[in-house]
C-alpha cells in the first residue's frame, strides 16, 4: 500500500526540525484550504478549479483532496483541531463534487448560483453519496470520542438515506451512550 502524502512528508527525514517544518507546512495547507472553502460561493471554488475544466479534471482534483483529507491521515498527527478542520474540508469537497456531478462541468456561460440549491439532492444517487459521507464523518467523530458530533452526522446520514441500517444502528448506539442512565433511550 502506498503511503499517504502526509506519511510521505513526515517520513522523509529523521531530523526533528525537518519533521516540524513538514508538519507546519501541512498545517499551512489545511489553514489555506479551510479559509478558501469557508469563503467559497460555489462548488467550483471549494474544489479549487478554474473555468473550462472538464469533469475529468474536476474529478481528479476531488480525488486528490479526498485522499489527502482522510481523517486517519490527520489522527496520526495528534492535533485535534487540525483533524476537525480536515473533516470539515472533506465534508465540503464531498458536497461540492456531488453538486458538480449533478450540474455538469461549467463552461464559459454555465455558472452556478451563489446559494446552494437543496433540490440537487433529490437524486437518489446523490442522497446515497451524501449519506455515505455523513456516515464516515460520524464514524470518525465516534473514534475521537465526540458523541454529540458523531450523533449529528449519523442523524444526517439517516436523513439522506432512511434505509441505511448501519447509520441507524450507530445512531442508536450514540443515543444509548449519551443517555445510558435513561431507560427510554
Amino acid at each position: 500500500m502506498l503511503p499517504t502524502w502526509i506519511e510521505w512528508c513526515m517520513a522523509r527525514s529523521d531530523e526533528p526540525n525537518d519533521k516540524d517544518a513538514r508538519l507546519e507546512r501541512i498545517r499551512e495547507v489545511v489553514r489555506d484550504d479551510y479559509e478558501r472553502i469557508r469563503l467559497a460561493n460555489s462548488p467550483y471554488q471549494i474544489l479549487n478549479v478554474v473555468d473550462g475544466e472538464s469533469l475529468e479534471q474536476i474529478e481528479d482534483r476531488y480525488n486528490r483532496y479526498e485522499r489527502f483529507y482522510r481523517a486517519e491521515n490527520f489522527q496520526r498527527l495528534g492535533d485535534i483541531d487540525l483533524t476537525r478542520k480536515a473533516l470539515d474540508i472533506r465534508r465540503a469537497i464531498g458536497r461540492a463534487i456531488v453538486e458538480v456531478r449533478r450540474s455538469g462541468p461549467r463552461g464559459g456561460s454555465n455558472r452556478v448560483s451563489r446559494t446552494h440549491d437543496t433540490s440537487i439532492f433529490e437524486d437518489s444517487h446523490d442522497r446515497h453519496a451524501l449519506a455515505e459521507i455523513s456516515l464516515n464523518d460520524g464514524l470518525t467523530y465516534l473514534q475521537l470520542g465526540e458523541l454529540t458530533e458523531a450523533g449529528r452526522f449519523f442523524r444526517l446520514s439517516v436523513d439522506y438515506d432512511e434505509m441505511r441500517a448501519i447509520a441507524l444502528a450507530y445512531l442508536g448506539y450514540v443515543i444509548q451512550k449519551q443517555r445510558s442512565f435513561d431507560s427510554s433511550a
